[in-house]
């Protein structure tokens, strides 16, 4: 399991946000989860109805290599980052699968950020998603 204390790293914490046509199987894969763990990418999703949302976390450029492979498939439409920051500490030191459901709730989280006319997301609209991404995975331990 990775540290969730990163100091004398940098890392690095990617959040974003995607339409999510719901397909017939579940938004996570042991082939990704193998991936995942040697590049040491930590992280959570959330996927609703409508609504995908993902946070990966990881030392130095180990975000970019899921990142990229998610730009190139052909899957995941319409991807926008809202943000790719500097972090201390792992937020999520554990890969979770946060809520997959059909929540209004989760999908209205998501939508304000996804559907928003600015080229930067609102920060209130982005710590809400953050802090419900983190109070669902605190209920699943």
């Amino acid at each position: 399991m990775p540290s969730a204390s990163l100091r004398g790293w940098t890392a690095h914490r990617s959040t974003y946000v995607r339409s999510w046509p719901r397909p017939t199987r579940s938004p996570t894969s042991s082939r990704f989860h193998a991936r995942n763990a040697v590049l040491d990418v930590t992280g959570a999703l959330v996927a609703s109805q409508h609504w995908f949302a993902q946070i990966l976390e990881g030392s130095g450029g180990s975000i970019d290599t899921p990142m990229t492979s998610i730009s190139r498939d052909r899957r995941h439409r319409d991807v926008q980052i809202l943000v790719y920051e500097d972090i201390k500490e792992r937020q999520f030191p554990d890969w979770t699968l946060a809520y997959n459901g059909s929540a209004h709730f989760v999908d209205g989280l998501i939508e304000v950020l996804a559907v928003r006319t600015g080229a930067t997301p609102v920060p209130y609209h982005l710590h809400r998603l953050m802090q419900g991404i983190a109070e669902f995975t605190r209920r699943l331990h």
